[in-house]
């Protein structure tokens, strides 16, 4: 006789039971469209970060006193029925009451605005030297001509900035974390192994460093590192060291 087998689906709740912890979990996750729409801006925030000089179209230390304090500067996107993308030139005046810079849009100057167009070079991840932006828009001198946020009294263009401080924002707390772990599990391990006084001791300086503010706590741990690191080694630094402590 042959054994028939019949191929049925199978229920939810045995697929349910069948199915293993990180199953679970992802369909869980799934469920919860919040979740869901957080954790895809999250991971396009990470992607931002690590390719940061390609999203940036302007190099966030080069300054221009000719665009100093220059408004969110908008793309239009059609010209006369056609899709054209372009920037408007500026021109640039100050103002006879105030004595503030003011900048008016020239309809005459019409900038493009190019896709994977050319920039200022640089590493993509550090490792490929190349010149190619996202978005990019050069005036007749080759200089950007586009500022989508604006600049600052040194001419640096602000989303650029926001770029590049989004790497630093996003990496910090997997520095963070990392730290955190590395140095909870050692502590916790030389607490458990060898208990007594050094049992006691770890846990009665970890209770100190709790019971401290997290601000003044960050401003002595950032005062303490060595002066000649610069303004982002410091914040790595000190956020890592009270980001273990707790």
């Amino acid at each position: 006789m042959t054994d028939i087998v019949s191929f049925r689906p199978k229920s939810h709740a045995e697929s349910v039971y069948r199915a293993g912890q990180w199953t679970l979990m992802w369909r869980r996750f799934l469920r919860h469209r919040l979740a869901v729409l957080g954790g895809v801006i999250v991971l396009l925030l990470y992607v931002i970060s690590a390719g940061a000089e390609f999203f940036a179209y302007a190099d966030p230390e080069a300054g221009l006193s000719t665009r100093s304090l220059i408004p969110p500067q908008p793309i239009v996107v059609f010209n006369e029925g056609r899709f054209e993308p372009h920037v408007l030139g500026l021109k640039r005046m100050r103002d006879s009451q105030t004595f503030q810079l003011v900048y008016t849009p020239d309809p005459k100057t019409r900038i493009p605005v190019r896709f994977f167009g050319e920039g200022f070079p640089y590493r993509l991840f550090g490792l490929f030297p190349t010149n190619i932006h996202l978005v990019t828009a050069t005036d007749d001198a080759g200089k950007n001509a586009l500022s989508l946020a604006g600049t600052d009294v040194q001419g640096r263009d602000f989303f650029s900035r926001m770029v590049f401080a989004t790497r630093v924002s996003m990496t910090i707390g997997l520095v963070g974390v990392a730290v955190s772990l590395l140095l909870g599990v050692t502590l916790g391990a030389m607490s458990g192994l060898f208990g007594g006084m050094v049992d006691e001791t770890i846990q009665r300086v970890i209770d100190i460093l709790n019971s401290i503010p997290t601000i003044p706590l960050w401003m002595g741990i950032a005062a303490s590192v060595p002066p000649h690191w610069e303004p982002t080694q410091v914040y790595f630094g000190a956020r890592s060291m009270a980001d273990s402590g707790q």
